[in-house]
């Protein structure tokens, strides 16, 4: 760039009409006049390292888009989008599923509250014995109950989830709660008892590291004569010991009895697992993001995000190189008629043969 800037500048081009004829910042083209090539070089480097760092996949389909100037963001994502809502149709027709939300934050509301207050990005996951693991995000203003049936519209099955209100009496859908969750609140009762709490947890945690790998038929039959009387007891234990008022212990022990019947559902089903950590795991690239690119200016931008970061993160969990995956679906999807024959759409899940093939990392 800087030799054709040199260049302009030799035709009698002003900074200003530079920076307008190469598609940059005037800023960019003064930095330019300033530094060496080697120093620009350096810049460049630096510069794009910061801009991965802001939001990784985003960048990439930013990249794609100063490569191909002929195409618009919002046509990648009306690409995107049917993957997307494809994705959405297989995930809900599974059995079991992961779900977690975060807050985040979008600037410019259609609720006419301000741009301080909280919006929330909830993310889905499915689990390894169910098949290829599908992770969906999904952007929504509120962390309301009406949010979470329109994730899962459609879906009958157990939903394992934190203690949220909203998780809960949904028609055809089971709430099974996190354990990981309840060893924190025993955690943090720092005392005697709590720590008693807490060993009850590790047990059962140390049942599951041990079966990890079993199928969920025999994983059950190992819950049932192992972690079932270790249930029961810990409850007794709680259900008979004076933990009362407000502080750490007795919330422990009422949030542990309060959840007692959804925390025993691992110990139905060899599909559910005992914890939430897939999902919470899932949604960490947007927490890490929330500190980094710090907003959504519109809904339109947070919900683009949304399709990226399940694409990406759908990716990567099935061994897919996320980047190779977007110029295979930016070079062949505008292509093809998946509008007229969805059932191409599968061809391009990150499982397939077809990107398996050419995209695994």
């Amino acid at each position: 760039m800087y030799m054709e800037i040199k260049q302009l500048l030799k035709q009698g081009f002003s900074q200003t009409k530079i920076a307008e004829k190469l598609g940059v910042s005037r800023t960019t083209v003064y930095r330019h006049l300033k530094r060496s090539p080697s120093e620009m070089a350096e810049w460049v480097d630096s510069l794009q390292y910061k801009k991965k760092k802001l939001d990784p996949y985003k960048e990439l389909i930013l990249s794609w888009l100063r490569m191909h100037p002929d195409m618009s963001a919002a046509q990648v994502y009306d690409w995107l989008q049917p993957l997307y809502n494809l994705m959405n149709q297989l995930l809900t027709a599974k059995s079991v599923l992961h779900i977690d939300e975060t807050y985040a934050q979008i600037i410019k509301r259609s609720d006419g509250k301000p741009a301080q207050s909280n919006a929330y990005n909830w993310v889905c996951r499915s689990v390894q014995s169910e098949g290829p693991i599908i992770v969906l995000f999904k952007s929504a203003l509120s962390r309301g109950r009406a949010v979470l049936e329109d994730l899962i519209k459609g879906f009958k099955g157990t939903v394992i989830c934190d203690g949220y209100s909203a998780y809960g009496q949904l028609p055809h859908v089971q709430f099974a709660n996190c354990w990981a969750h309840v060893r924190r609140y025993w955690l943090k009762a720092d005392s005697k008892n709590g720590r008693i709490g807490v060993q009850y947890c590790d047990r059962l945690f140390h049942i599951e590291r041990k079966i990890k790998h079993l199928s969920p038929e025999e994983r059950l039959r190992v819950r049932q004569q192992e972690a079932k009387p270790i249930v029961d007891e810990f409850m007794d234990w709680i259900d008979r010991s004076p933990f009362f008022g407000k502080n750490a212990i007795a919330k422990a022990a009422e949030y542990t009895l309060s959840r007692s019947s959804e925390l025993k559902i691992f110990l139905e089903n060899g599909y559910v697992a005992i914890d939430n950590n897939p999902a919470e795991n899932a949604i960490r690239p947007n927490v890490i993001g929330r500190k980094n690119w710090l907003f959504s200016v519109s809904e339109a931008g947070a919900n683009a995000n949304a399709i990226c970061l399940s694409l990406a993160e759908t990716a990567k969990a099935n061994g897919i190189d996320f980047y190779q995956y977007l110029v295979k679906l930016m070079t062949e999807l505008p292509n093809i008629s998946f509008h007229q024959h969805p059932e191409i759409l599968h061809n391009y899940m990150p499982w397939s043969e077809n990107i398996q093939a050419t995209c695994a990392k």
